[in-house]
């Protein structure tokens, strides 16, 4: 009688050739509308059944694992389902189905680099389900590597247009009724968090105030911004950050640049309507901080005298320790880890695994963090008349895949805090008198505007073809 269960519901059949998943046809629509056109590309949906009492596995002939606990599911309104459960899957393994679903690699303001994006939809006599408060099912992404680290991102949407990836762990801190979806800091201490978080789980940093124009663009030799030096936790101690943070400390010094690009001959600022909060600790603590801060790079310090008198301030600021949440986040989800990989053979070996405690996109990708001197604004102009638009396609070398939308005005996209000299495949897409149309081309991150015209017209299975070319 269990044999026969299995076989009915399709769990756990890791493995085997059917894997009870139905296929649904894709269903081309006209291409009047270039939105047309990208919803072609869409990924098709496949569904699988599994029973709502039991714990299930399903694997997806593209690759994606997936364990579901027993009882994981709720209606809107806290009820439980019986019978049978519908679960579809929508899998954008490949650029055509990533751009059909407007991709736009941001997380948190950051650049990802993105293994994969799949998204869960429950349904159980036709009514849309949810996870149950405390569920989470475990989600499997296929590895490269095995020393390859990825992280879950999920969707969200703070506007009609625009995508963000947020981290899975630290979705609390997003809201979407607020100007771009983050609760500022007095809201977001007194959120609840996916976890319980103490004093040990925040981290504080230090920052600078420039009160000197010359340290804006200032650049520490073998390092980079003179901000990001400050703010980097291995060159400056965050418990020092901490004692500033807690005493409300901010300090502002008059000093010198000698000429070998060593800040020096530090005094108390003079100017007496300062909003410093100083102490003497405080002053000789700041100092030593000073000191310790590697000569800059003269090519970076525009209108630099020798001798002259410049005003740099400090002070520290509280954040979360996101590895820490995310490593509380992941170990309160371990029991159905465990129960996953008893499922699922060889469930951590070959595939990531991340906790889901929430239905919708979800997204299998890394932080591509560019450090703040490495960043460019890169400019598209398109000569077609038509309309189009535009979107550019990384070329990494870990077989992980980068999309990024820009902003568009008069037929010109801007793409923002880009690492500059990355390679990548600008392309157009766009209708003209009711067919697709379409061009590609290859180029490097630079300041300079590159021009994208030569758009040919395309039918859908060929421009499915090229996009998954690149």
């Amino acid at each position: 009688m269990k044999f026969f269960k299995v076989i009915l519901f399709g769990i756990i059949l890791i493995g085997c050739k059917d894997n009870g998943e139905k296929i649904h046809k894709r269903e081309n629509i006209r291409t009047n509308l270039v939105s047309q056109v990208f919803a072609n590309l869409k990924p098709v949906r496949s569904t699988f059944e599994i029973p709502s009492n039991q714990e299930s596995a399903i694997k997806s002939r593209q690759g994606t694992a997936i364990y579901f606990p027993a009882n994981c599911f709720v209606f809107k309104d806290g009820s439980r389902p019986g019978g049978t459960i519908e679960i579809s899957l929508y899998e954008c393994y490949s650029n055509s189905t990533a751009l059909g679903q407007e991709e736009n690699c941001i997380s948190a303001g950051e650049l990802i680099k993105s293994r994969g994006r799949v998204k869960i939809v429950a349904k159980s006599e036709s009514a849309i389900l949810r996870l149950a408060e405390g569920a989470a099912l475990q989600i499997g992404f296929r590895k490269r590597s095995s020393d390859e680290e990825m992280d879950l991102h999920c969707e969200a949407r703070p506007g009609d247009e625009e995508i963000w990836w947020i981290p899975d762990y630290s979705q609390f801190e997003y809201d979407p009724h607020l100007n771009f979806g983050y609760a500022d800091y007095a809201d977001w201490k007194s959120m609840k968090g996916p976890v319980d978080i103490t004093e040990d789980d925040y981290l504080h940093t230090f920052n600078f105030s420039t009160y000197s124009s010359i340290f804006e663009n200032a650049r520490v030799k073998g390092y980079g911004v003179l901000s990001e030096y400050i703010g980097d936790t291995t060159k400056v101690s965050a418990a020092l950050a901490k004692k500033f943070y807690k005493n409300s400390w901010r300090v502002h010094l008059d000093l010198e640049i000698n000429e070998k690009g060593k800040l020096c001959n530090f005094r108390k600022e003079e100017d007496e309507y300062s909003d410093a909060n100083d102490t003497p600790e405080a002053i000789r603590l700041t100092k030593e901080i000073f000191r310790s801060i590697p000569p800059l790079d003269f090519k970076y310090l525009k209108g630099y005298k020798k001798g002259a008198k410049y005003t740099l301030g400090i002070w520290a600021y509280e954040n979360m320790n996101w590895n820490k949440i995310k490593f509380k986040f992941r170990n309160k989800h371990m029991q159905s880890r465990v129960q996953a990989c008893q499922k699922i053979n060889h469930f951590e070996r070959d595939y990531h695994v991340f906790p889901v405690t929430k239905l919708g996109w979800l997204n299998c990708a890394h932080f591509n963090r560019i450090r703040a001197h490495q960043r460019t604004t890169f400019k598209v102009f398109c000569a077609e008349k038509y309309p189009h638009k535009i979107r550019l396609i990384f070329k990494n070398n870990d077989g992980t895949r980068t999309i990024l939308n820009g902003t568009t005005y008069k037929r010109k996209t801007r793409f923002y805090r880009l690492p500059d000299a990355q390679l990548v495949t600008i392309i157009g897409i766009g209708v003209r008198k009711g067919k697709p149309i379409f061009t590609k081309h290859s180029t490097k991150i630079s300041e300079r505007t590159h021009t994208l015209n030569n758009f040919k017209e395309i039918d859908m299975d060929a421009l499915r073809e090229e996009l998954n070319k690149i």
